[in-house]
């Protein structure tokens, strides 16, 4: 019901009991739909702060993610860097291909000289270069000779070189 269309039409008219209900039942339509439009803007402005508060989340987290991902890019270029830094001789590469062809993870010096073909000095300085580079770490020392095994850092090296 249009309000101003009713008060236009009992305008300079005697009020009587028809005019007045039909004014209060038009009245009492328009306070319901306001207070149907405040319980609206109510849940309107509730839902609106939750999706605030789920953005601010979401863009917090999108933030560490971010983050994480930088971190991530760096260790990888770091690592990539540090891995082709790496230059092995000769027969340091071939000891390595020997644990890989052989699937082995550990072996004596006195056995890596036998197989492979360089010489006694060039194997143990070889094996002391990966010693030193972080790919083979000393086990033990026994009748055999040293007993050395291959890193995480060795293996993956291994790994890539193959």
């Amino acid at each position: 019901m249009d309000i101003g269309k009713i008060l236009s039409e009992i305008k300079g008219k005697v009020l009587d009991a028809a005019h007045f209900e039909l004014l209060e039942s038009a009245y009492e339509l328009q306070n319901q739909n306001i207070e149907q439009l405040k319980e609206n803007n109510s849940a309107i402005k509730e839902k609106s702060a939750l999706l605030q508060e789920k953005a601010t989340h979401l863009e917090k987290e999108n933030n560490e993610l971010k983050a994480r991902v930088e971190d991530l890019e760096s260790q990888l270029a770091n690592h990539s860097g540090q891995t082709e830094a790496i230059k092995l001789s000769e027969v340091a590469v071939a000891i390595l291909r020997v644990c890989i062809e052989r699937d082995i993870t550990d072996f004596y010096s006195e056995n890596m000289i036998t197989v492979i073909s360089f010489t006694r000095m060039q194997t143990e300085a070889a094996i002391e270069e990966l010693e030193e580079k972080g790919l083979v770490a000393l086990a033990s020392v026994g009748p055999d000779g040293s007993n050395y095994y291959v890193t995480s850092e060795g293996k993956k090296f291994a790994l890539e070189m193959s």
